[in-house]
C-alpha cells in the first residue's frame, strides 16, 4: 500500500538529521499536554460565542439582533426577516417538495420565487437535523446565525494552529474572528455570515497543495466550499475569488507535482457542480431579463470613490467602551488587528531558509508554507479591495480596467451583484490569519529571554491580549423582539389559521411607501410561517414580475375593479387589512369599498379585519398566463400585440400630479399621477397585461434646463383604451434621487422589442420640483456609479408638437 504523503514536504527527508527524540512516555505525556491545550481552546471559542450571541439564546424563538446599533438601523432587519422565511421555506421544500426546491408560498402566483433571492440552501442542509425538535423559523434563524460564528473562530482557529503550531495563538485568531466589524456589520445578512468560516477551505487547499493526500483534506474542502457557495451567490464569487487566488500563489511558491493540483480540482469539483446546478433557475431568470443588472458596465470609478472605500476599511483604534452605533456603512479594521497582520506578513515573508540537508529541513517547510499563506492571503485582500472598486478606474482623461470589469464581462452572474462594497469580507477574513502570524514572529523574537526573571514572550503575549482586548469590539449582541409587537405575532394569524385554503393578501399594499412598504412586507413574509398560504405580498431582492403587476392592480384599492382583477388574476380569497398601519382616511375607504365590492367579514378585531373575496366561475382564469414565459399573441383582454398604425394625431394626452415628488435616500416615493388617454382612431389601444411586449405605456423623462436627462422610464398603464374612448387610470412615476427642479415630459409609446414606438399623441411637458432626505454620502459612492445620459427633445419620434408648455396648460385635465 502506497504511503501517505507528508503535509509539509521534507520532514520525513530530515529524519535522519535530527536528534533523538525524548523517551516514549515524555512524548506521550507532551501529546497529551498539547491535545488539552486544543481542547481548552475550542472550549474557550465556543463559551466565547455563547457568550456573545446570549441575549439572542435567552429568546431564541421571539427575538432577532437589534439592529439599532448597527449601519442602516431598522432598515437592516428587513433581511433579517427575509432570511427567517427562506430558510424556513427552503427546508420545508427539502423535506416535503426537493424536487420543487424554488417554489414557495410568497408572491403567488409566480413560480420559482426563491430563484429572486440567495437559497441558503448550504446552511438549510447542516441545520436540518434541528427542525426534528424544533418548528420555530426565527429560532432556527438564529441558531444557524449562533453555528456560523462558531464555525468561523474553529477554522480560523485551524489554519492559525496549522501556521504557528500553537493552540493559544489558534485561540486568539478565532476570538479575533468572532468579533471582527464587518461580522457585526452584517449581522442582519444571514447568508454572508459563513464567510468568516472560509479559513477551513484554505487551510485544505494549503494542505493538499503541501502534499497530503488523504482523504481529510478532500472532504473538507469539498464541504468547505460547498456550504458558502450553496448558501449565497455573493458567498460564492468571495469564495471563488479566495479560493483560486490562495492556491494559486500558494502554489507558485511550494510547487507541488500534478498529483496535488489533482486532488485539489477533485476536492473543490463537487461544490462546483452543485453550484452549476443550483444556478440554473437564476440563469433563466437572468435570460428572461428578471434579474436587472443594477451597476452600470460604463460607469467608472472615482478617486473620491477610493477614498471611500478605502475609509470603509482603514484601520482605526477605538476601544471597546468607545464604540457607539455606526451611522456609517464600515468593516473598518482593528489598528491592533492590523498591526499584527503586517508585523506577521513581514515575519513570514523575510524569514531566512533552512540549508539544504541540514536538521532544519522540517522546519525550514513549515517556514516555506507560512510563507506561501502569509503571501496568498496579501494577495487576496488586495484582490477584495480591488472587487471592491467596481469595474472602472478613472484618473483624469485615464480608464484603467479592473478585475471587477473583466468578470462582469467573462462570469455568470457578477454583473448582478448590487454591493461591491462586500468584497472587503476578503480582506477582513484575511488579517485575522495574518495578525496570527504576528502573534508567532513576536512570540518568535522574544524567544526564551528573561530579565529578572520574566520571560519577554509571557510580557509580549499579555501587551498583545491587552491591545486587542481594548480594540476588537468584543461585545454582547444586544436583542429585539422579531415581531411588530413585544407580544408575538398578531392574533389574525391564528384566525387566519383556522380558515379555509386560498390566495391571501394583506393591506397595505402600496409602493409608495418605500420604506415602510418593504417593512410590512417583510413582516408579512415572516408571519406567513405560521400558515404557509399563498400569498401576494413578498421581499426579496428580485421580485418576479407577477408582483410588480399586481402592485399596479392594487393602486386603487379598495375599488371593486382592483379586488375583481385580482381574483381573475391570482385567486384572491382572503385579504387581511391591519387597520393600524392605515390613516383614518385608508380605513374609511376599506369600510365602503369591502361593501361596494361585496366582500365578507370573516374576522375583527381591534386592529385587522380578514375579509373573504366572493368566489366566481372567472376566479383565477388568468392565473395560467401569469406563470408562463412564453409570449402570448393577445392580452388578457384579447387584444393584439402588433404594432399600432395611427393617424396623426390619434388621440390626447392629459395628466394630472396627485403627489409631490419626493425620494428617500436611494429609492423614489412612487409619485401617482392620473392620467387620461384619448383614442381618436379605429384601433384599440393595449394596455392591460402582465407582458408588457405591444402594450401602450407611458414614458417620463426627467430633464435638467439644458435637455440632459436625469431619469427615463417606461410605466404600464394597467388599462385598455378603446376606439373612439377615453381611459382613466393612475400610473405611478418615480422621480430622480436628487433633488431639484426639472422638466417632465410624459408621452406614450408603443413598447415593442425593436424599441419604443412613439404614438403619434401630443406629449404633455411640466415643471416637477423633486425633493427628498439624502442618503449618507459613504453609501452612495458605495452603491451608485453615475454615467451621463444624453439628451432627449421632449414628443421626439411623436410626430406633433408638444402640449402643456404653457404656464396655463401644465395642470390641463
Amino acid at each position: 500500500m502506497a504511503s501517505r504523503q507528508p503535509a509539509h514536504p521534507g520532514r520525513d527527508a530530515a529524519q535522519a538529521g535530527r536528534a533523538p527524540g525524548p523517551p516514549a512516555p515524555l512524548r506521550d505525556t507532551r501529546h497529551a499536554a498539547a491535545r488539552g491545550r486544543v481542547a481548552l481552546a475550542l472550549a474557550g471559542l465556543l463559551a466565547w460565542t455563547a457568550w456573545a450571541h446570549l441575549p439572542l439564546l435567552r429568546c431564541l424563538g421571539s427575538c432577532t439582533f437589534d439592529p439599532k446599533l448597527h449601519f442602516g438601523g431598522g432598515l437592516n432587519v428587513l433581511d433579517t426577516w427575509l432570511n427567517v422565511w427562506i430558510l424556513a421555506a427552503i427546508q420545508r421544500n427539502l423535506l416535503s417538495r426537493p424536487l420543487e426546491l424554488f417554489e414557495a408560498n410568497a408572491f403567488h402566483p409566480a413560480p420559482h420565487v426563491l430563484a429572486g433571492s440567495e437559497t441558503l440552501l448550504g446552511l438549510a442542509v447542516l441545520t436540518l437535523p434541528l427542525r426534528a425538535a424544533l418548528s420555530n423559523p426565527v429560532a432556527m434563524h438564529q441558531l444557524a446565525l449562533v453555528g456560523t460564528a462558531a464555525a468561523g473562530a474553529l477554522a480560523n482557529f485551524v489554519l492559525a494552529r496549522e501556521l504557528t503550531r500553537s493552540a493559544w495563538i489558534g485561540f486568539a485568531v478565532g476570538w479575533i474572528a468572532l468579533f471582527m466589524p464587518w461580522r457585526l456589520m452584517e449581522l442582519g445578512r444571514l447568508q454572508l455570515l459563513p464567510a468568516s468560516a472560509f479559513p477551513l477551505a484554505w487551510w485544505a487547499a494549503y494542505r493538499i497543495l503541501a502534499g497530503a493526500s488523504g482523504r481529510r483534506e478532500r472532504w473538507t474542502l469539498a464541504v468547505a466550499l460547498a456550504v458558502p457557495l450553496l448558501t449565497s451567490f455573493y458567498l460564492a464569487y468571495l469564495a471563488t475569488a479566495a479560493f483560486a487566488v490562495l492556491a494559486l500563489v500558494v502554489g507558485a511558491s511550494l510547487r507541488p507535482g500534478r498529483r496535488a493540483w489533482l486532488r485539489l480540482a477533485a476536492g473543490a469539483a463537487p461544490a462546483y457542480a452543485a453550484l452549476l446546478l443550483l444556478s440554473l433557475p437564476y440563469l433563466a431568470r437572468r435570460a428572461q431579463g428578471e434579474l436587472e443588472t443594477t451597476l452600470d458596465p460604463r460607469a467608472a470609478t472615482q478617486l473620491s470613490d477610493v477614498a471611500r472605500v478605502w475609509d470603509m476599511l482603514a484601520p482605526r483604534f477605538e476601544a471597546v467602551w468607545q464604540i457607539e452605533a455606526r451611522t456609517q456603512m464600515t468593516y473598518a479594521v482593528p489598528l491592533a488587528v492590523a498591526a499584527l497582520a503586517l508585523l506577521g506578513l513581514s515575519a513570514a515573508l523575510l524569514a531566512g531558509r533552512a540549508p539544504a540537508g541540514s536538521p532544519a529541513v522540517a522546519e525550514g517547510a513549515e517556514r516555506r508554507g507560512r510563507r506561501a499563506v502569509a503571501a496568498g492571503l496579501a494577495a487576496l485582500a488586495v484582490a477584495g479591495f480591488l472587487l471592491m472598486l467596481g469595474y472602472r478606474l478613472q484618473l483624469g482623461s485615464v480608464t484603467i480596467p479592473l478585475p471587477g470589469g473583466v468578470a462582469a464581462a467573462w462570469v455568470p452572474g457578477f454583473a448582478n451583484l448590487r454591493a461591491p462594497h462586500r468584497f472587503g469580507i476578503l480582506v477582513a477574513t484575511a488579517l485575522p490569519v495574518l495578525a496570527g502570524l504576528g502573534l508567532w514572529a513576536l512570540e518568535r523574537a522574544l524567544g526564551g529571554r528573561a530579565v529578572r526573571g520574566v520571560r519577554l514572550a509571557q510580557v509580549g503575549r499579555a501587551l498583545a491580549a491587552l491591545a486587542l482586548a481594548i480594540n476588537v469590539p468584543w461585545r454582547q449582541i444586544p436583542a429585539a423582539p422579531a415581531w411588530d409587537r413585544a407580544e408575538g405575532p398578531r392574533p389574525v394569524y391564528a384566525a387566519l389559521a383556522g380558515l379555509p385554503d386560498g390566495p391571501l393578501l394583506e393591506v397595505p399594499w402600496s409602493p409608495r411607501r418605500p420604506w415602510l412598504g418593504a417593512y410590512d412586507e417583510a413582516q408579512t413574509l415572516v408571519a406567513s410561517t405560521l400558515h404557509w398560504r399563498p400569498i401576494l405580498n413578498g421581499y426579496t431582492g428580485y421580485a418576479p414580475p407577477t408582483y410588480h403587476f399586481l402592485r399596479r392592480v392594487a393602486v386603487t384599492l379598495p375599488s371593486a375593479e382592483s379586488i375583481d382583477r385580482l381574483r381573475r388574476a391570482a385567486g384572491l380569497r382572503w385579504i387581511v387589512v391591519h387597520r393600524d398601519r392605515l390613516g383614518p382616511f385608508e380605513r374609511l375607504a376599506w369600510d365602503r369599498g369591502a361593501a361596494e365590492a361585496g366582500l365578507r367579514l370573516a374576522y375583527e378585531d381591534r386592529r385587522n379585519r380578514i375579509y373573504e373575496v366572493p368566489a366566481r366561475s372567472d376566479t383565477g382564469v388568468w392565473m395560467e398566463a401569469m406563470r408562463t414565459s412564453e409570449l402570448r399573441p393577445r392580452t388578457f383582454e384579447g387584444l393584439s400585440r402588433a404594432p399600432l398604425e395611427l393617424p396623426t394625431p390619434a388621440g390626447s394626452l392629459r395628466v394630472r400630479p396627485l403627489d409631490p415628488f419626493r425620494y428617500s435616500g436611494t429609492v423614489a416615493t412612487p409619485t401617482r399621477v392620473e392620467v387620461a388617454i384619448e383614442n381618436r382612431s379605429a384601433l384599440p389601444w393595449p394596455g392591460f397585461d402582465l407582458q408588457r411586449e405591444g402594450l401602450v405605456e407611458l414614458r417620463a423623462a426627467f430633464a435638467h434646463p439644458d435637455g440632459r436627462i436625469e431619469k427615463s422610464e417606461r410605466i404600464p398603464l394597467v388599462a385598455d383604451v378603446a376606439p373612439g374612448g377615453t381611459a382613466r387610470t393612475v400610473a405611478l412615476v418615480a422621480a430622480p434621487t436628487r433633488r431639484g427642479r426639472y422638466r417632465l415630459c410624459l408621452d406614450l409609446v408603443q413598447r415593442l422589442s425593436g424599441g419604443d414606438r412613439a404614438l403619434p399623441v401630443p406629449p404633455v411637458e411640466l415643471e416637477a420640483d423633486v425633493d427628498g432626505d439624502d442618503t449618507p454620502a459613504e453609501l452612495i459612492g458605495l452603491m451608485r456609479r453615475d454615467v451621463p445620459e444624453p439628451t432627449w427633445a421632449c414628443g421626439a419620434g411623436a410626430g406633433v408638437a408638444a402640449a402643456g408648455r404653457a404656464a396655463g396648460d401644465r395642470q390641463a385635465w
